[in-house]
């Protein structure tokens, strides 16, 4: 959204409710004078109070040991962008990216999409969907056969 900093703080305060809401009444008054909150003021206060380091850091250690093992490559994806979140200090460029995401492929997968250098995130999503949908296939074909070559049994 385009809007100033004090617009995104009384946005983000008009969320809150509850005890984050009785929290936040405190922090006014917790700054110094004169009071003047900035958006990264409120993020730091928010992220202090309501994501603990240890939190943060497990999230970390998830990333970096996700593996797209028995998931689809769209669900491999949506999980490993979810918990980038955490790993912004690792991921500095696309190019990162990309090779971060490269290595929790399916050994199948990445084999396919090894010899390319993806600076674009998105292509590579692109062609792991792709290598995915055609590997698919010819499951479904070597099935087939397999199923067409055994005799029936009455």
């Amino acid at each position: 959204m385009e809007c100033t900093d004090a617009q995104r703080v009384n946005y983000a305060v008009s969320m809150l409710y509850d005890d984050a809401y009785e929290w936040w009444k405190t922090i006014p008054s917790s700054l110094a004078e004169p009071f003047r909150l900035t958006w990264v003021d409120f993020l730091r206060e928010f992220k202090q109070k309501y994501v603990p380091v240890a939190y943060v850091d497990a999230k970390l250690q998830e990333f970096l040991r996700l593996k797209s093992e028995n998931r689809s490559m769209a669900e491999y994806e949506w999980e490993f962008t979810r918990l980038s979140y955490y790993a912004g200090g690792i991921l500095t460029s696309n190019k990162e990216r990309c090779k971060r995401f490269k290595q929790g492929l399916k050994p199948s997968i990445r084999r396919q999409v090894t010899g390319f250098q993806y600076e674009d995130f998105l292509a590579l999503i692109s062609n792991v969907l792709e290598q995915e949908r055609i590997d698919n296939e010819e499951a479904m074909e070597r099935e087939g056969k397999n199923s067409r070559a055994r005799p029936r049994r009455l």
